[in-house]
């Protein structure tokens, strides 16, 4: 990667070996959390209804039109689950197995998309500059904290980032390569595909910096130029909406049709005003979200500056895919960090801009030698710090109350990422690029080693599957959700492999078998009042609220089981 350039097939190899070991990391630890997260628990519980039998068009969620975000992700998680694997949910035997592998078939789908988007870095990073720097832009993506939190689920987002980057490298072989028919046709094709699994966000991300770097791209041509290239771009525009509008818009037009009130829904989305029923999100928040770029943060403020003086149309137009969608998305008050995830790309180039000058300089160069010096102990802060933190740490404990390293391995663990370190930091007086390989190397070994010991804390294991197994334990015939105010965790339903029904208890009556409602309460409020007929099953207490099952028998069946 330093010194004369090689071939650019030689560095799309290299791009290749580096998403195959990202994913050859990543994939062995899949299994290891329970499904925590809400957003891919919304995409499985969506999934499993459409595998239980229900709607396929449009999916539902907890018995409801599932239609604040298209279909796609669903759509591919479903295709990924195995119906043997299926089957298998409810046999007491089998089922924990059964749910690690459920687990690895529906994740494996968002780390491909993932793997997919360290290609198609490579990609832009070789159409705005060269294929040297498309390998380093994918090196950063695969090695960044923010990719590797959410590239392991199967959510909307990791989808969306993947078209996302797809189609920004298609739109710049448009306006940087001058492949117009080719770049605009494709790109707008992935935009729809992108569109299919969030929606509108999909254009703000890839059309509008297209839009404004075209535009830049314009006015400094000639009046001639101008006017003969004026119609033909009209013509594949044109060309491009009519093709984007096929793919994309007959869903949309199909549930506008069919769902009630579905326009209000969709301007709450796209809006994200009381969306999540908490408060905005301060507008300052995605500046918050810049350590989520480590360990490349000094380099890519290196990247800021060489792009500044360069100032060229390649670093207009990645600064374009940084600023423009982070601008739009900060009017709308809800501003997460999965939310950057398509912007992770552009910035890499960024990151890269800078990591090619970092790797130029001479050695002589006091600059250079800060900059050195700074990454190595920024790297050496998270790998070597992180297991130390794992041992010492009062909130990093397993749910046995033990920390999540024991101090013997916490310190093989330290000493193992300061020999990679260290070994990259003398290697590189030989071999400029064998830091930057070290950083590869302790950032696919570290997110293992995260997983390792949050797998086993509160936060990786489901609060909900020990209600599950209670309710399961009851042979319920039925499980109702009563809350107004707020729905019952999507975990809880994936757990029961079941769907859990609105319902008012009062109207409910067992028939030859149990049935169970849940609700919730804050944790100061007084416990809620059951109808006639219902006893208390059990209570689930979290954080903020406490969750209470309540079961009711036929009349022939001596009680409920005991709480336990």
């Amino acid at each position: 990667m330093a010194g004369s350039s090689p071939s650019g097939v030689k560095h799309f190899f290299l791009t290749l070996l580096v998403a195959g070991a990202v994913f050859a990391g990543v994939a062995p630890t899949l299994t290891w959390p329970q499904f925590t997260g809400g957003n891919e628990n919304i995409v499985v519980q969506t999934a499993l209804e459409m595998r239980r039998g229900g709607p396929w068009l449009v999916p539902h969620m907890l018995g409801e039109p599932r239609i604040k975000k298209p279909p796609l992700v669903a759509w591919i998680t479903a295709l990924s689950m195995r119906q043997h694997t299926l089957d298998q949910l409810d046999d007491p035997s089998q089922r924990d197995a059964a749910y690690r592998q459920l687990a690895w078939q529906v994740r494996w789908t968002g780390l491909l998309a993932a793997c997919a988007m360290i290609v198609a870095t490579f990609f832009l990073g070789k159409v705005l500059f060269d294929s040297r720097l498309g390998l380093l832009a994918a090196v950063v993506v695969g090695t960044t904290m923010l990719f590797q939190k959410y590239m392991r689920q199967s959510t909307s987002d990791v989808h969306l980032a993947m078209w996302v980057t797809v189609a920004n490298t298609l739109f710049a072989c448009a306006i940087v390569k001058g492949r117009v028919w080719t770049g605009v046709l494709l790109g707008s094709s992935a935009v729809a595909m992108a569109f299919l699994c969030k929606g509108p966000v999909a254009i703000v991300e890839t059309v509008l910096p297209a839009a404004i770097a075209a535009f830049c791209w314009h006015r400094g041509q000639t009046k001639s130029e101008k006017k003969a290239s004026w119609g033909r771009r009209a013509i594949v525009v044109g060309l491009g909406a009519l093709l984007f509008c096929a793919i994309a818009l007959p869903w949309f037009a199909y549930v506008y049709l069919t769902v009630p009130d579905v326009g209000g829904t969709w301007a709450t989305e796209v809006s994200r005003q009381d969306a999540t029923g908490l408060g905005p999100d301060p507008a300052y928040a995605y500046l918050l979200r810049i350590p989520m770029n480590w360990p490349w943060l000094v380099v890519i403020v290196v990247g800021a500056i060489v792009m500044w003086r360069a100032r060229s149309r390649s670093d207009l137009y990645t600064a374009l895919l940084v600023v423009v969608p982070i601008a739009v998305m900060t009017l709308i008050p809800d501003r997460k960090e999965r939310y950057l995830l398509p912007m992770l790309p552009p910035l890499a180039i960024i990151c890269a801009r800078g990591m090619a000058a970092w790797l130029d300089a001479p050695k002589s160069e006091r600059t250079g030698r800060w900059v050195t010096g700074i990454h190595v102990f920024s790297l050496a802060i998270i790998c070597i710090g992180f297991p130390i933190l794992g041992a010492t740490h009062p909130d990093l404990v397993r749910l046995d109350g033990s920390p999540w390293y024991p101090r013997d391995l916490a310190m093989w663990l330290a000493v193992g990422f300061a020999m990679v370190i260290g070994l990259g930091l003398v290697s590189r007086v030989h071999r400029r690029a064998a830091l930057v390989v070290a950083t590869f190397v302790c950032m696919i070994a570290f997110q293992a080693v995260v997983m390792f010991g949050y797998r086993d804390s509160e936060s990786g294991r489901s609060r909900f599957r020990p209600l599950a197994e209670t309710i399961r334990n009851t042979g319920a015939s039925g499980v109702f959700d009563f809350d107004e105010r707020v729905r019952i965790d999507e975990e809880l339903a994936i757990y029961l492999n079941r769907t859990v029904l609105p319902a008012d208890p009062a109207t409910l009556t067992p028939a030859d078998a149990p049935i169970v409602y849940v609700t919730r309460q804050g944790r100061d409020e007084d416990a809620p009042t059951a109808p006639p007929g219902w006893q208390l099953l059990t209570t689930l207490a979290e954080r903020k609220n406490t969750w209470w099952a309540y079961i009711a028998v036929p009349a022939q069946t001596a009680g409920p089981p005991a709480s336990p």
